[in-house]
């Protein structure tokens, strides 16, 4: 599968408070699939990439973020 990278930047009283990349990417069936993000937060003058992770790297697996076919009631993370 092939990912799409998203750039999403909060910022907060007008300071960039974290700057992502997201990785997503849709399989034959319609799913779409989160894998991974590089995060970098920026706090006090310090910055962390402490919430940054792969899939396939370090046992990280991706998760599902939209079902190909969704039902009114179901369920997933």
């Amino acid at each position: 599968m092939t990912c799409i990278v998203v750039h999403d930047v909060a910022s907060s009283g007008g300071q960039v408070v974290e700057d992502t990349y997201d990785y997503y990417a849709q399989d034959d069936q319609g799913t779409v699939w989160y894998f991974g993000e590089d995060t970098t937060a920026y706090d006090a003058g310090t910055q962390s990439k402490e919430g940054s992770w792969e899939g396939g790297v370090d046992g990280a697996q991706p998760g599902k973020i939209m079902p190909g076919a969704p039902v009114v009631g179901d369920h997933y993370r």
